[in-house]
């Protein structure tokens, strides 16, 4: 690697941490901790990718890429065997309740809204909670209710009765399914990006762009927003319509490697010098 692309690489770096490192001090993590879970992806990511003939990259050259002796690399291989990161799949599960609310056909009406729904069954009848045991089964109906309403996604319009008001479950404040969605997004881009970027067939390329500019008037900034709430929510929620079509059963699932496809949309304003 040429030494410009090298220290374009590293400013780059320092550009895109600080927004994260934001994000670790309003959690209560410092640079000690930081330091010590970054070695696990330099580790990882050296292990797995530049081995030879599908067998993991020896100690000897993951020293030298990441510059960890080797009895701390097999210490860190070590720890990674039992603590890579997985998502929590209950977290996401408020996500997919609304996805349904909105999609099945059992929850819509006759006019293509999301049906009102008693918290329990009555007579057969749709409820919330057969609704939240669709989804994912071992989250609490009451749980999931209060989530969704601290979320401003749901309202009661008479006593037991709920009413589905916005299909983003994206509620505010930091919570534990805020901070794993931090990850999981910027993981996304990130690894779209530099998917793109070893790919050498153009064809073959993950769908990835922005439109940006710095010479917008500051007075016509709340029309943008408003073009991007419509416009984007609007292809989220097809994009989330052709993803419910064609989702397959569970069990079908289980039997291949599960990989998750979907798209991201999001508007940014920041000042040119600092992310």
């Amino acid at each position: 690697m040429s030494s410009s692309i090298k220290a374009t690489a590293l400013k780059a770096c320092r550009h895109f941490m600080v927004p994260i490192a934001r994000f670790l001090l309003k959690n209560g993590i410092g640079y000690r901790e930081f330091a010590e879970i970054s070695k696990l992806a330099f580790v990882q990511v050296a292990s797995d990718d530049y081995g030879l003939r599908g067998r993991r990259t020896n100690m000897s050259r993951v020293s030298v890429m990441t510059g960890l002796n080797r009895k701390e690399i097999r210490k860190l291989r070590d720890r990674l065997e039992i603590e890579d990161w997985e998502p929590n799949p209950t977290l996401s599960k408020p996500v997919t309740v609304m996805a349904r609310w909105f999609t099945n056909q059992r929850y819509i009406g006759q006019k293509g809204s999301p049906k009102w729904l008693p918290f329990e069954a009555q007579d057969n009848r749709e409820s919330f909670s057969e609704l939240v045991k669709e989804v994912g089964g071992d989250v609490p109906p009451g749980a999931m209710l209060k989530e969704l309403i601290r979320a401003g996604c749901i309202r009661e319009v008479r006593p037991g009765v709920w009413k589905a008001l916005k299909r983003q479950y994206s509620p505010g404040g930091i919570d534990v399914y805020q901070v794993q969605r931090f990850g999981e997004c910027l993981h996304d881009l990130a690894q779209t990006i530099v998917t793109n970027m070893e790919q050498v067939d153009s064809g073959k390329r993950l769908f990835e762009f922005r439109a940006w500019s710095d010479r917008v008037d500051p007075k016509d900034v709340r029309a943008l927003k408003d073009v991007v709430a419509t416009k984007g929510y609007g292809y989220l929620e097809s994009v989330d319509n052709w993803l419910e079509t064609h989702a397959r059963d569970e069990q079908q699932v289980a039997q291949d490697r599960r990989l998750r496809y979907g798209v991201g949309v999001y508007y940014f304003e920041m000042p040119d010098e600092a992310a």
